[in-house]
């Protein structure tokens, strides 16, 4: 059984006729159905009633007569049937000599990628005054524009809209724009894969004399005698260009002129044709390659139950992994349906998409079954949202990200550690409702450790994969926005998961590490901290980014936040990594967003130095220098003799005086306290100055000025029983002469960090 969707306004507006009942029980008691339905057209078309005729094939009984009089009522409707006593503009124009005349229509026609119906009329108007005003090529375009898209161009709408602009009425005009709007919009809302492009016939009339109406009608061989559309062509359709250039967008024009149903049939597939090619191009070659591979279309024939005259093809275009790219509804033509679609599918392969399978639906539908839907090859109506997922709904819930709305005031949280900032804002809810279940609850337990959570991540889903497994790699490259999570959100759920340590590094800290050599000699040892996981907060300027940025972004700041770090064995090798935080935001700290996250994975070996680690980068990448040079101080201080290390539950402080309070007195400082507290490892000295921590005074000879001399670290220094042992000692920044100060310290000299020590001169 299948679960139907609601039903979908407006698709099925044109309902049977049941005035028309009577010339159907006719012609399916055996009358000929060519002889009653010509008839029954011109005398339509005399006495300006359709009732009798119109949606006629919804009573036929047999496919044939009801594809003969689909066929009849295009070529009934290719002019407009005329007669010296009708009134008007069109029967003021019967050549002399003639009691009757045709009306022919001659139609342009241009398509519009973007869909953009006020835009299409407003190229009509254009072209219509500039084709008013060389004297038409012989065509009356009427008192107003004619132009409509071809679902508003069938049968009698195109003749009654002829007819009443021909009297100078355009009541008529106006309802049929209103149903066009509505009906494009319905349109596009059952088809997936974005806005399609929609073809616009642009018409106006040549009058021809007649003694016989209704031969001179449906004689195909006959159409606008006396007219020479060959040359007038070229120029009608470089005015109709000249008058689209005004308006953006995309327009295509089509060089000749044509018939009302060759131009509304070519209308119809031309905007399939150009459908399919945007699909192509812009969405299966980029991922698949020019050949393809992969690919595939279905073409479903759709006849509801009840409704014949709705019939028509649902197209689906599919990607690898079973994956839905694109689904098309493209009404009848004049033509059987199996016609159409053996047009449809010649096409597809002549783009170069092998795979084109014809799936018959396994069970009837209604008329408004359809919409959102596509066919699976077992003739199931597949959702598109399910099928826009394919062989991924083992992974996923959606291809979209559903934002998260806090469920707390959050007030106060700009000034944690980005890492948690991101946390607080629900990525844990947000990564939870987007994967299924059983991927989700494997996910969470890899995150528990450390290691690449992007890889940890790849290698989970790789066991709940349900499609074919050379189909993963492809599918987590080409829909990597919607397999994977940005790498800000996953590295804060793992920093969670895992239990990271916040390590705030003091500005006392900073300021010495800054000045401070660190020998590209250093043993990887001594860059080892106690936690696997640990974010190092530091807050200082960016210096990559600081170079780069221009006199507009002197009100801004960019920060490298933090520095999270991992270290993990896999394989019997010990690997380093390294996600630099990059924020920006007001000079005072207010309000950072975070603009990057800067990735370094190295390997670190037993006897690896920091030169090695440096080997395994690209040194131009300032801000990965930058983030290695800072997480190195801070585990050499950290691993040194007198390193400061202070654990400071500031977090568990704020909560517990929250909870000492009663509800009434809580305010909400109290909950902004709460907010911007973490629980972290403060190390360093809080300042550098001359009677603090970090900063040495020093007397050297007479007649030196006062200067600052670089710290730097000693690697060697031997300690423990017989001096076996050694562990690094970082040797301070020294003010020299500091005695000869008498007013600001002097400036701190610049110098390039080399493998050793840098003397003074």
């Amino acid at each position: 059984m299948i679960n139907r969707p609601p039903r979908a306004q407006g698709l099925a507006a044109n309902i049977s006729n049941p005035q028309a009942a009577n010339l159907a029980r006719q012609i399916n008691n055996g009358g000929d159905v060519r002889t009653l339905v010509k008839e029954a057209i011109v005398d339509a078309q005399i006495h300006k009633d359709w009732s009798r005729v119109a949606a006629i094939e919804n009573s036929l009984l047999r496919v044939d007569d009801r594809t003969i009089a689909r066929h009849l009522g295009a070529v009934g409707t290719r002019a407009v049937v005329l007669s010296r006593t009708d009134e008007g503009g069109l029967a003021a124009r019967i050549p002399e000599g003639y009691q009757h005349g045709l009306a022919w229509l001659v139609c342009l026609l241009f398509v519009r990628l973007d869909s953009d119906i006020e835009t299409a009329r407003a190229i009509s108007k254009s072209f219509w005054s500039k084709a008013r005003a060389v004297g038409g090529f012989g065509v009356d375009w009427g008192s107003t524009p004619l132009c409509f898209p071809p679902l508003a161009f069938g049968g009698p709408s195109r003749i009654l809209l002829t007819e009443s602009v021909g009297r100078g009425e355009t009541s008529f005009l106006y309802e049929i724009r209103d149903f066009t709007a509505r009906s494009v919009l319905a349109q596009e809302n059952a088809s997936t894969g974005g806005i399609t492009s929609l073809a616009h016939i642009l018409w106006g009339t040549v009058v021809t004399g007649t003694n016989d109406p209704l031969a001179d009608l449906f004689n195909e061989d006959i159409w606008c005698p006396g007219f020479d559309h060959p040359a007038f062509a070229p120029e009608m359709t470089r005015l109709l260009a000249e008058a689209s250039t005004g308006y953006d967008g995309d327009t295509f024009i089509h060089p000749e002129c044509m018939p009302a149903p060759v131009a509304n049939d070519f209308a119809r597939s031309m905007v399939n044709e150009q459908v399919i090619s945007q699909v192509i191009e812009g969405r299966l070659k980029p991922t698949l390659g020019e050949q393809l591979e992969g690919a595939s279309v279905r073409i479903s024939k759709l006849v509801p139950n009840s409704l014949p005259y709705m019939d028509q093809l649902l197209i689906s275009i599919w990607t690898r992994a079973n994956i839905l790219v694109q689904t098309l509804r493209i009404p009848r033509t004049g033509n059987p349906l199996e016609a159409d679609a053996q047009t449809i599918a010649d096409f597809c392969r002549a783009q170069g998409i092998k795979n084109v399978f014809m799936p018959e639906l396994a069970s009837p539908i209604g008329a408004n079954d359809y919409p959102g839907y596509a066919v699976g090859m077992d003739g199931v109506l597949v959702k598109s949202g399910v099928g826009g997922l394919g062989d991924a709904s083992s992974l996923i819930q959606s291809l979209d990200w559903e934002g998260v709305e806090p469920d707390s005031d959050l007030s106060g949280v700009e000034k944690l550690p980005f890492v948690l900032v991101i946390e607080k804002y629900g990525v844990m809810t947000l990564l939870g409702r987007h994967y299924q279940p059983p991927l989700w609850h494997a996910i969470k337990e890899s995150l528990s450790r450390a290691g690449d959570p992007i890889a940890l991540m790849k290698k989970d889903m790789g066991r709940f994969w349900q499609g074919a497994p050379e189909d993963l790699p492809w599918a987590l490259d080409a829909y990597e926005r919607a397999l994977l999570p940005e790498r800000a959100h996953a590295l804060a759920a793992q920093f969670k998961l895992s239990g990271g340590a916040v390590v705030q590094v003091t500005p006392g800290l900073v300021e010495i590490l800054q000045n401070t050599d660190i020998g590209e000699d250093c043993p990887s040892q001594f860059l080892q901290g106690g936690f696997d996981v640990m974010y190092l907060v530091f807050r200082v300027p960016a210096q990559a980014y600081s170079e780069e940025s221009d006199d507009d972004d002197a009100d801004e700041v960019f920060l490298i936040d933090g520095v999270l770090v991992q270290r993990w064995e896999e394989a019997g090798v010990q690997h380093l990594q390294l996600d630099g935080f990059i924020t920006r935001g007001p000079v005072d700290g207010s309000d950072p967003f975070l603009t990057e996250v800067a990735t370094l994975n190295v390997v670190v070996g037993e006897t690896s130095t920091l030169a090695d680690l440096y080997s395994q980068m690209d040194l131009a990448d300032g801000v990965l220098k930058q983030a290695l040079d800072l997480y190195a101080g801070v585990m050499l201080y950290m691993n040194s003799r007198d390193a400061r290390v202070q654990r400071k539950d500031e977090h568990a402080e704020a909560a517990a005086a929250l909870a000492a309070l009663n509800r009434k007195k809580r305010r909400k400082e109290h909950y902004q306290r709460l907010n911007s507290s973490v629980d972290a490892i403060h190390v360093g000295p809080e300042t550098v100055s001359a009677e603090g921590e970090g900063l040495k005074l020093a007397h050297g000879r007479h007649g030196v000025k006062p200067h600052y001399r670089r710290g730097f670290v000693r690697f060697n220094q031997r300690f423990g029983k017989g001096r076996l042992q050694t562990r690094p000692v970082l040797i301070p920044p020294v003010l020299v002469n500091a005695h000869k100060l008498a007013g600001d310290s002097p400036g701190k000299k610049q110098y390039v960090v080399g493998s050793s020590r840098t003397d003074e001169k």
